[in-house]
């Protein structure tokens, strides 16, 4: 038998767990990190657990097969990384255990803002506006929106925003 390692699949929008209890039906070895988080609804709040890295999950396999896809009509394709399926070390995915086993309510930020960056309001009072990060503070930027020659000066969650 020959030596598996980990590969990063892409699924459906909002199918990653589905995607994941197929493929372990099926034999695989699937990681699929979860982040734990307080969601509210209207009339309550929640423990719930959100994929942390939308559309993808990991197997571990001798080789990325197409074979593998077809388990699942939720498993969409392999992350490529240099025009082959991007593969990872078991230390990589033990790190990713251990970063969640330590912290609740982890969400990845891949926007990767600094003071200066242009960006774009994608949610709430502001949306669509663009506007300068003045600086950074925890998960929100304090922005320089310029409206009717007026520099409105506003702090924003980092997750409504988008690089522009």
């Amino acid at each position: 038998m020959g030596l598996s390692n980990w590969y990063a699949i892409y699924t459906k929008s909002r199918a990653e767990k589905k995607a994941a209890i197929e493929l372990e039906r099926a034999g695989l070895e699937v990681y699929l990190p979860l982040s734990r988080s307080l969601r509210q609804w209207s009339d309550r709040k929640k423990w719930a657990d959100i994929p942390l890295i939308p559309s993808y999950l990991f197997i571990k396999s001798e080789n990325p097969s197409p074979s593998i896809l077809s388990l699942s009509p939720h498993a969409l394709a392999y992350v490529r990384h240099n025009g082959r399926a991007a593969q990872l070390r078991d230390g990589d995915i033990q790190e990713i255990k251990n970063f969640l086993s330590n912290y609740r309510d982890v969400q990845l930020d891949h926007r990767n803002l600094d003071k200066g960056s242009l960006v774009q309001v994608e949610r709430g009072p502001f949306k669509g506006q663009r506007a300068e990060v003045l600086f950074l503070k925890g998960n929100y930027a304090r922005l320089r929106i310029d409206v009717l020659d007026i520099d409105l000066i506003a702090e924003i969650a980092t997750t409504h925003l988008e690089r522009v």
